[in-house]
């Protein structure tokens, strides 16, 4: 039930195509790496485990909800600031 509301958000997010038929294959422009802390690639592993879904499909519906949410102004960072700009 969760894999399936997944892919319903997924299939429903901005940019994001919902006819199967006409999806293609991801581009390498598509591609991007990321570094990640090793206790947020543990709690993605735990989410994926447990809803049974895979790393690419997480990732997009956590950061489309996300993006969403700084969008709209319901998500605002708190800035720390030294020599480089630093989310906390």
């Amino acid at each position: 039930m969760v894999k399936g509301k997944l892919n319903e958000a997924i299939e429903d997010a901005p940019g994001t195509n919902s006819s199967h038929s006409t999806q293609r294959a991801p581009s390498r422009d598509n591609i991007k790496a990321y570094y990640l802390k090793p206790d947020l690639t543990d709690r993605l592993d735990d989410l994926m485990d447990r809803w049974g879904v895979g790393q690419s499909e997480l990732v997009a519906w956590l950061l489309s909800h996300a993006l969403a949410d700084v969008e709209s102004g319901s998500l605002k960072p708190t800035w720390e600031t030294k020599k480089r700009a630093r989310l906390l």
